[in-house]
């Protein structure tokens, strides 16, 4: 299909129709913060972290799952951009109760941003064995969904209606699901809520 041209920061760039925004940035040699998006996965467009400003649009939009369009003016980089990613972070910060700094990227990423970390940074909590080979511990996790797009199974891993995020298998009996125990959930999780287990 004939490609065209859109505006990012005033930077004129010339895209594919079907490219999100987050890959046309990207690929114009910007940079842009995703947490919720993995390269390759249906983005679940949780965060919002990656919400960008698009002109003639009244709000922000997620760039992980918004379309470049013919013309399009996208700026990456303002005030507001800049206070709603801050703002979104620190709503994630309220879910994620307490972690081990030396893995969670979640604290990394809000520390760059200037966001203040008001959580306890003390031993993780008591880990839930789901099969031989994954654990969970729901104190860290940020309800962000990474793990449940990573999941190629469908039913798997799914988000609960509860207070806390508890993936589906660490709830079920380990022979009444159809998990392989590839580890795609564990690899993908970024504050070290759910880790690969030693057998």
């Amino acid at each position: 299909m004939k490609k065209f041209q859109i505006q990012i920061d005033e930077k004129e760039v010339l895209v594919s129709p079907g490219t999100t925004l987050v890959q046309a940035i990207r690929d114009s040699g910007g940079s842009i913060l995703t947490w919720c998006h993995s390269k390759g996965q249906k983005s679940p467009s949780v965060c919002r972290l990656c919400s960008v400003g698009v002109k003639g649009m009244d709000r922000l939009v997620p760039a992980c799952s918004t379309l470049v369009q013919p013309g399009m003016e996208i700026k990456v980089e303002t005030n507001l951009v800049q206070k709603s990613r801050q703002m979104n972070l620190r709503l994630m910060l309220k879910e994620h109760d307490t972690c081990d700094r030396r893995i969670c990227q979640l604290c990394k990423v809000a520390q760059e941003e200037g966001v203040p970390l008001n959580i306890s940074h003390n031993a993780p909590g008591e880990r839930i064995r789901s099969f031989e080979y994954l654990s969970y511990d729901p104190s860290p996790c940020a309800r962000c969904d990474r793990c449940v797009t990573s999941c190629s199974v469908t039913g798997v891993i799914e988000r609960k209606p509860s207070e806390l995020h508890y993936p589906f298998f660490a709830l079920q009996d380990p022979l009444h699901t159809s998990c392989t125990g590839c580890g795609d959930c564990a690899a993908s999780c970024k504050t070290g809520a759910l880790v690969a287990s030693e057998v």
